[in-house]
């Protein structure tokens, strides 16, 4: 992040502030209802006398979201209790809309299955368990109430008992974990019409539980969250060509197909990988320089997505994860793959680099290169700085400089290394082509890719000689890896964590 990015705390007082700011005027209606929302909540949870009042604001703006409208007008001042513009608590951040990749629409969804399926033609009394359900029962009751349904709102806590009449009770809240909170819930409900729940959730199997227990589910699985669609290519690039910012990017890439991995445990399982990730894909875009490895990674489009959007802008480091784009709901940023996962596709253990050398070790780095090529046949070293350069050629290793570390480029040609590489896929490829020239079996008969990037001249400054180049490049078996490629590997074993 640049040195005057600040992300403000997200308060209740400073939401009822901002309210108050704007009232009786237009404001964007997500942040209007999720502004409401979050005090509805705050003033439940602390008895607040005009809970009520602001309960009646929030279902007022969700109809409006409901029905596709752009704009809310904010309440008028004197709607929101005094003692909220004070209140400097946290907001009680829902894990469904704050983290896990379920968006407003979602709620909507999730009403008209139950619509399409229902058997119970009486009223109904729309309870949202505190928190997440909280901001997700609204726009529930909402479009219930559209299609004709007699509805009223309301939220709970276990413990608590909201009064039910004959209306049957329609539980809804975040993707539920265990089901213990909700069967028991279920089971408290007074009423002679009895109780059901309503929730997305990652796979049909969380709410296993609660059909053995006879509590009647709707659900919404992952593959129909509005976050999941967002990222099949096709979607993605006719989102991004409309939503996002691009960072000092002349002209806005095209999403050109996804890259296999990991990172698309949203659209299609992944050995290791959690099922409750935030959506995210990892894609190929097409720029006037080329292809281009990116990840498009989930952010909340309302209130709860404002720090992240806030720090996806201020990073500008040329040290991966840089930002290159920004949307609403979505941060499209370098590719973090790392070196090592990129060769095992098509290396053997036998013939994978190896770390090898370490700052903790005694010795200068010109001395502990000059042993790794004795002990270990080292052919070549990996670094992103001047001083890697000056070292390696120093110990007599061909120097590979990384443009994705810590030097810039033109630091890096002035050193004169023996190649300079753009991107940890560059790095792999690189090493492919090396190890395969020696012979070594690549995994799935894969063809050695060529060398990506052409040797620098050997007049630039620092160059080895055509001797030594011969000499070095021809053991590249066990090549050591410096700062950038541990960087790399750490950043995104950090991320996926």
């Amino acid at each position: 992040m640049t040195a005057g990015t600040a992300i403000r705390s997200l308060t209740v007082g400073r939401l009822a502030r901002d309210l108050m700011a704007r009232a009786g005027q237009p404001m964007p209606v997500l942040r209007c209802y999720e502004s409401l929302a979050a005090i509805w909540i705050r003033g439940c949870d602390t008895g607040l006398p005009g809970a009520r009042g602001l309960q009646e604001m929030t279902s007022r703006a969700a109809m409006r979201l409901a029905a596709g409208e752009d704009t809310f007008l904010a309440p008028d001042y004197h709607h929101i209790p005094d003692r909220l513009p004070k209140d400097e608590s946290l907001v009680r951040l829902p894990a469904s809309l704050a983290v896990q990749g379920v968006e407003w629409q979602d709620a909507i969804v999730l009403a008209r299955v139950w619509l399409e399926a229902r058997e119970w033609g009486g009223p109904v009394l729309v309870a949202g368990l505190r928190t997440g359900g909280a901001y997700l029962a609204p726009l529930v009751a909402a479009q219930l109430k559209a299609a004709g349904v007699d509805v009223r709102l309301t939220s709970v806590r276990p413990g608590e008992r909201p009064e039910v009449g004959d209306r049957r009770v329609l539980l809804v809240d975040d993707p539920p974990l265990t089901g213990r909170t909700l069967r028991s819930l279920a089971r408290e409900v007074p009423g002679p019409a009895g109780a059901e729940v309503l929730v997305p959730v990652f796979a049909a199997g969380d709410v296993q539980g609660l059909r053995e227990a006879g509590v009647a589910v709707t659900i919404l699985q992952r593959e129909r969250w509005q976050s999941t669609g967002r990222l099949e290519p096709g979607v993605l690039s006719a989102y991004l060509a409309a939503e996002a910012d691009w960072q000092g990017v002349p002209r806005p890439p095209t999403v050109d197909g996804l890259v296999p991995g990991r990172e698309n445990s949203a659209l299609a399982p992944w050995p290791g990988v959690r099922r409750r990730s935030p959506a995210k894909a990892a894609v190929r875009l097409c720029t006037p320089e080329g292809a281009r490895h990116a990840v498009a990674g989930w952010v909340p489009p309302g209130i709860f997505g404002d720090a992240a959007r806030a720090a996806a802008t201020g990073v500008r480091s040329p040290v991966p994860p840089a930002t290159l784009a920004v949307a609403p709901a979505l941060v499209i940023s370098e590719d973090l793959t790392t070196v090592h996962t990129l060769l095992a596709r098509d290396l053997t253990e036998k013939t994978m680099p190896r770390i090898l050398l370490s700052r903790d070790e005694p010795g200068s780095k010109t001395d502990k290169l000059r042993d790794l090529r004795a002990r270990y046949g080292a052919g070549a070293y990996v670094g992103d700085t001047g001083s890697d350069v000056r070292h390696t050629h120093a110990a007599g290793l061909s120097t590979i400089a990384v443009a994705y570390g810590y030097a810039s480029r033109e630091d890096l040609v002035a050193a004169g290394p023996d190649r300079i590489l753009a991107t940890p896929a560059d790095l792999a490829a690189w090493c492919r082509a090396h190890t395969g020239a020696r012979g070594s079996t690549p995994r799935r008969g894969r063809p050695a890719p060529p060398d990506p990037h052409p040797e620098l001249p050997n007049g630039a400054p620092g160059a080895g000689s055509p001797a030594q180049k011969a000499n070095t490049m021809a053991d590249t078996t066990t090549a050591a890896l410096g700062w950038a490629g541990w960087l790399a590997g750490w950043l995104a074993g950090w991320l996926a964590g």
